[in-house]
């Protein structure tokens, strides 16, 4: 990418950003927009978005990247991943912390003046990567999150990764824990909770319909966030914990995981579980809307 001209390159598209996947170079004609640029048939490798490359890598290079983070060569790449990038070159950092996860805090921050974010407001999560197994956890959570597009799902806005910490850039949904207001209100209206459980059931019904499915396997109050205070939109955030599952080629889960009060007894006794295990996790939010207390006790 010299001068602002495309030179030389192989893309890898995403269809989050509604490109065709993979362009072979050679003497190709791409189309980025309305755009069009000719490859000179470097044999060379990259990631081309609305915005231009994103990196460039050697084909040895390429590969190896993939291989780490185990995506293959169906690695879905788009504009919103970034390597060895600086955060601060899109957005500044607050003092505020929003919160705190497995991660550590969460921190507020801002799109940087004279980008098309300017004054936006976004969630923060940073994940240090030390060691293999850390870092297949963190890729995961990254390829789910890229992967979906749903209402009532958080949408992960950009992935900044260097060598010893990956930032997640999340919008802000800043109307608090569903867990908080039933905390705060006590039990649901009939009419609320039919609002919060068609939210829910919506995100979770999208996930077990992509192909393979994905099986959140953590579902809880704590992981729906309302999009603003006086708004009653519900998305669910987190998938620390979340799978691919081909059923097909494997009959049950079997991983422990999850928050014992909303886990479901297969998952609790280490019986092979299947995508319902969501399903029970739901009914168990369910009725605390609708009584403002669970059905069971963990000591239970």
């Amino acid at each position: 990418f010299e001068g602002g001209t495309l030179k030389h390159f192989r893309a890898v598209l995403s269809p989050v950003g509604q490109r065709r996947r993979v362009v072979e170079y050679g003497a190709t004609t791409v189309q980025m927009g309305t755009g069009k640029s000719r490859d000179t048939g470097a044999d060379r490798f990259g990631c081309i978005c609305a915005v231009g490359p994103t990196t460039l890598f050697s084909k040895a290079e390429w590969r190896e990247w993939q291989r780490k983070r185990g995506w293959g060569t169906q690695l879905s790449v788009s504009g919103r991943y970034h390597v060895n990038q600086a955060l601060e070159s899109k957005y500044v950092l607050a003092k505020q912390n929003l919160g705190s996860g497995m991660s550590g805090p969460v921190r507020l921050a801002y799109g940087k003046a004279g980008t098309a974010i300017a004054r936006r407001q976004f969630a923060v999560k940073t994940f240090k990567t030390h060691g293999r197994i850390r870092l297949e956890k963190v890729t995961n959570e990254v390829k789910i999150f890229l992967s979906v597009d749903h209402p009532n799902i958080a949408r992960l806005e950009d992935v900044f990764e260097l060598d010893t910490e990956i930032h997640l850039v999340m919008e802000r949904l800043g109307g608090g824990e569903l867990f908080t207001r039933v905390a705060n209100r006590g039990a649901y209206t009939e009419s609320a909770a039919v609002d919060a459980c068609q939210a829910m059931f919506g995100a979770v019904a999208y996930l077990h319909s992509l192909k393979p499915p994905i099986v959140h396997r953590d579902l809880k109050p704590e992981n729906f966030l309302y999009e603003k205070q006086d708004s009653n939109k519900l998305k669910l955030i987190d998938f620390g914990l979340s799978t691919y599952w081909d059923y097909q080629k494997q009959p049950g889960m079997s991983e422990f995981c999850g928050s014992q009060s909303y886990m479901a007894p297969e998952v609790a006794s280490t019986q092979p579980y299947t995508e319902k295990c969501d399903i029970f996790s739901l009914g168990v939010v369910t009725y605390v809307l609708l009584t403002g207390h669970p059905p069971f006790l963990v000591s239970t």
